[in-house]
């Protein structure tokens, strides 16, 4: 064989493993139900803020490893038992659909303000149906919903002192005494987290800092639930609000240059028994 037809035989050979391996590779890729995995987007909400009196709508989506060339819809299944919002309060459509040649489908999740909404976060749970054939880490979805008014963002911001005005259990919860920046949350889209910087428990933990972050919800201060850094126990969870309606409260109209953020402290009583803790803030 000479070297002109040698070549000719290589060039047909790589062309044929070429197209083997594309074929391999689209059946790989094309839907038969076995070996494809289904997955909620990381990137979906976890949860949903509606303004007052108005609703919201959030997109929801999914995805799969594989392609098919024909669409494939999955039912979307309320879990009516964990679910704690009323259904005056969201709109969940009856099933989401992954189009023909598309690794994604989505769907939209309206949130409506009403009388039974709130500004404590409430629950829609729900998962997919018709998931026989595929795959999943997880078909459990739980978003919070919750009442949120608008606030401007330079309220609540600025160098503030701190006091607490409570009794003390075993001494300040934060640094009592001292002045500390207060910041929007920037990991908070709404615009309404608010957070510091403060040493938790100084008299026992001094320079060690952490933040601490409050939510502006509807005229109550919130403090999300959050660790504490220095503790004699487990410190998960140790901060949080009080139930709704007995939180400490703001007005625009009032001003923001005097403060009072309420919080339990403790919540699990690891330490001690559970307290409430007030500290004011009085802008400088």
């Amino acid at each position: 064989m000479n070297m002109k037809n040698l070549i000719k035989l290589l060039t047909i050979s790589l062309s044929l493993l070429v197209f083997m391996s594309c074929e391999e590779e689209f059946e790989r890729t094309t839907f038969d139900g076995d070996g494809t995995f289904l997955s909620f987007v990381e990137s979906n909400p976890s949860s949903v803020p509606v303004n007052v009196g108005e609703s919201v709508t959030a997109v929801i989506s999914i995805s799969t490893s594989t392609l098919s060339d024909a669409a494939r819809t999955f039912a979307l299944v309320l879990d009516t038992d964990a679910t704690t919002a009323n259904a005056s309060n969201f709109t969940l459509p009856a099933s989401v659909t992954i189009p023909a040649g598309s690794y994604f489908g989505e769907f939209d999740l309206v949130v409506t303000d009403d009388d039974n909404l709130g500004s404590v976060s409430k629950n829609v749970v729900f998962s997919l149906g018709g998931v026989d054939n595929v795959s999943m880490d997880s078909n459990l979805v739980s978003i919070s919903i919750f009442e949120v008014c608008p606030v401007p963002e330079t309220f609540f911001t600025g160098m503030y002192l701190i006091e607490e005005i409570t009794p003390l259990v075993d001494g300040p919860a934060l640094s009592s005494g001292s002045v500390v920046e207060v910041l929007l949350n920037e990991e908070d889209s709404s615009g309404l987290g608010r957070v510091f910087q403060t040493e938790y428990f100084p008299d026992y933990c001094s320079g060690t800092f952490a933040p601490f972050v409050v939510n502006l919800v509807c005229n109550e201060l919130l403090s999300i639930t959050q660790d504490n850094l220095c503790n004699c126990g487990d410190g998960a969870g140790w901060f949080g609000p009080l139930a709704s309606g007995s939180n400490s409260t703001y007005s625009l109209t009032d001003g923001d240059d005097v403060i009072e953020v309420t919080f339990l402290n403790d919540i699990n009583a690891n330490c001690a028994p559970v307290a409430t803790t007030t500290y004011r803030f009085t802008k400088q």
